[in-house]
């Protein structure tokens, strides 16, 4: 900001507000009274003034204010200027004019006043310094000025506001906790890492942020080294090997500036433990379906979409573990991310062993590779020396290593059909689950099977009699090698019993799992595709020579619509025994004729008969 433009607003302020307190200053020891939004102006001479600026001697409940301003104003160049409101100073030679702004200004329980910014004006050049400390109440403004002419001070107090009860804020590190009150002292070997905790509450509910300063060494400055609006936070800190003293201090503000202090932890820094080594071992497992299957380091394991895989880790070390993951990378190699793979440690000379157990589920079939890595360092995180199997590593300091890897073929489990064929190969009509033949009708069974990963390997057919005991049991490899898809034709057989048989099939790829006594026939999984189980009904022949007196055909023969016509004449002759429009009419008869050969043509007049087979006679 142009100061000279500054000074004229004032002047203008000044003009317009002619009732505002014009505080002249006689003597610069003097104390003087100046309320917000006023200024005063002085004479000065070119020997040093002091003036005491106190705002929380005039507003007893104050102890906050935008800002503070000061400057020296002369007509003309001055050889040399000076300016000083507590502890900031500014020199300078050739100037017209020089300032200081004050801004945000509080005052903190020590007494002592600070500024959260400071801004040094000289002509229309500026600099601004953060988080000042303007000194002890009182306040005070010195100037000096050789040369110049009409020299002039000037000060402006503005916004002042209520005084509020300041936050309450306590730092801990190390079993050391301060609030207030005297130091504390500790000590933590130099490289190490130290922890440092904060908690601030505000009595009025106005709580804004908590800072945290550091300072190395008695002569050091002290440095921010923590900012948040959080009311608890950590901050981990590596203490300097070469420093003897460490000094932690917190304070806590609300929004309107009033702030407190803890107390400060001194560190006293001691000899360093040995540094961060080399991980000394790491171990990676894997493991899936209830331990069925496993691998380690360098090995691999078959899984089917829908499975989930245990990975195991362990990671040791002489001290220093940092860091200890479990990641995952597809072929690229592309990164992906395992549930809970990422752990930092905390690195100290005692953080030997690390062990990890994580679980991966794949959403994907293909193949994946599972690995693990573990670092020294000195904090969480930081990584100095450490194995890994990411293969990105390869040739470089954390190795890339194959040991520290575990392939997963993921998969898709087959999938297939199953259909009763007659005796000539063609499909029999399945209804609502069920497939009906006669009692000593020849069939076969045909399994069909896909496979996404194009490994169809085999197929099964079983078929089970009416006492359950099994008539077929068949496994037979595709004839024509592996493959997305085909089938095999299982027969003939022979309908030997009547009754309900239950028939299904099954369809394995190449890695498809056996379980000895285990093996899982009724199971979609594990490299399987298992159908249901279907039923075949298979019709009893009767005796034709026995007639049921109370439906007037054969006995054990089906009369299904009761037309007095068995169910297998009906069937014999293309129509639907259950139901009644295509049906023979009882006691129908049909007229037949029969050549030399005795082979029937069609005549008047003539009955036909049915042989024990249901075939028509000539009789």
């Amino acid at each position: 900001m142009n100061r000279s433009s500054r000074h004229l607003s004032l002047r203008l302020f000044l003009a317009t507000f002619v009732l505002h307190l014009l505080c002249l200053v006689p003597a610069w020891g003097d104390w003087y009274e100046c309320y917000p939004n006023d200024w005063y102006e002085a004479s000065i001479s070119g020997a040093p003034t002091t003036s005491n600026l106190d705002p929380g001697s005039i507003y007893q409940n104050t102890i906050w204010f935008d800002t503070i301003r000061v400057w020296i104003n002369s007509q003309t160049t001055a050889s040399s200027l000076k300016l000083k409101v507590g502890d900031i100073e500014v020199i300078d030679n050739n100037r017209w004019e020089i300032a200081i702004d004050c801004y945000q200004v509080y005052k903190t329980v020590n007494g002592d006043w600070w500024a959260e910014q400071v801004t040094i004006y000289r002509d229309n050049s500026s600099v601004t310094l953060e988080n000042q400390n303007l000194g002890q109440t009182p306040v005070t403004v010195q100037t000096a000025a050789t040369g110049g002419s009409n020299l002039t001070l000037n000060a402006e107090i503005i916004e002042p506001r209520p005084q509020y009860s300041p936050p309450v804020v306590s730092l801990s590190a190390s079993g050391a906790v301060t609030t207030g009150g005297s130091p504390q002292n500790i000590q933590v070997s130099g490289g190490s890492v130290l922890t440092l905790n904060m908690s601030a509450t505000d009595p009025n509910g106005n709580y804004e942020r908590t800072r945290l300063w550091v300072k190395v060494g008695e002569n050091g400055g002290w440095q921010q080294i923590y900012n948040s609006t959080a009311s608890s936070g950590s901050f981990n800190y590596t203490i300097p090997s070469s420093a003897s003293l460490c000094y932690f201090k917190s304070r806590a503000t609300d929004d309107t500036y009033v702030e407190s202090a803890s107390a400060i932890i001194i560190v006293e820094v001691t000899a360093p433990a040995d540094p961060p080594q080399q991980v000394s071992s790491l171990i990676i497992n894997a493991s899936a379906v209830n331990g069925l299957v496993s691998a380690s380091g360098s090995g691999s394991l078959t899984i089917y979409l829908g499975e989930s895989v245990t990975i195991s880790s362990t990671a040791t070390a002489s001290g220093w573990l940092s860091e200890h993951n479990i990641y995952g990378y597809t072929p690229g190699p592309t990164l992906f991310s395992i549930p809970n793979g990422v752990t930092t440690l905390p690195a100290t000379g005692t953080t030997t062993i690390s062990a990890r157990t994580v679980t991966w589920t794949p959403t994907g079939a293909g193949t994946h590779t599972l690995y693990a890595e573990a670092f020294t360092g000195t904090s969480p995180g930081n990584r100095q020396y450490g194995i890994s199997g990411w293969p990105g590593y390869e040739g470089g300091t954390f190795g890339g290593l194959p040991e520290k890897r575990i392939t997963a073929s993921v998969r898709r489990n087959p999938t297939g059909s199953v259909q009763v064929l007659d005796g000539n190969l063609a499909p029999l009509t399945m209804e609502n689950g069920v497939v009906t033949i006669s009692q000593g009708d020849t069939y076969y069974i045909k399994v069909s099977g896909t496979d996404a990963d194009g490994d169809a390997n085999q197929y099964y057919a079983r078929v089970a009699k009416p006492d359950s005991t099994l008539a077929v049991l068949v496994d037979t490899a595709k004839d024509s090698g592996n493959g997305s898809s085909g089938s095999k034709t299982f027969g003939p057989y022979t309908a030997d019993t009547a009754g309900d048989w239950l028939y299904w099939g099954h369809v394995t790829d190449v890695t498809a799992r056996a379980w000895d006594s285990n093996t899982p026939w009724n199971e979609n999984g594990n490299g399987w595709w298992s159908s249901a189980h279907y039923t075949l009904h298979v019709t009893a022949v009767a005796d034709l020579t026995e007639i049921d007196p109370n439906t007037g055909i054969p006995v054990g023969m089906d009369d299904s619509n009761g037309n007095g016509v068995p169910d297998l004449m009906e069937q014999k002759l293309g129509l639907s025994p259950s139901g009644t429009n295509n049906s023979i009419p009882a006691n129908m008869t049909k007229e037949y004729d029969y050549d030399a050969n005795n082979q029937m043509t069609i005549s008047p007049e003539r009955t036909y008969t049915l042989d024990p087979e249901g075939n028509v006679t000539g009789n």
